[in-house]
């Protein structure tokens, strides 16, 4: 996902992507959990941009919506 399609993704979806792409970044495949790791930090990042805090509670699911 293009950084300015994340600037389009409602807050809530911002919330569900990161903690998806949160609980991929642990998969076997080295280069799928380096970009998941980079999706989870831009999704936190927009986030924090609009004055939102990470909702850590959230379950991710793998391989889900957002996620690399």
């Amino acid at each position: 996902m293009l950084y300015e399609e994340m600037l389009q993704l409602s807050n809530a979806d911002l919330q569900q992507f990161r903690a998806n792409a949160d609980v991929t970044c642990g998969c076997l495949g080295h280069n799928k959990g380096e970009h998941n790791e980079n999706l989870r930090r831009l999704y936190a990042e927009v986030l924090g941009d609009r004055g939102i805090q990470v909702d850590d509670t959230m379950k991710g699911v793998f391989n889900g919506e957002g996620s690399y």
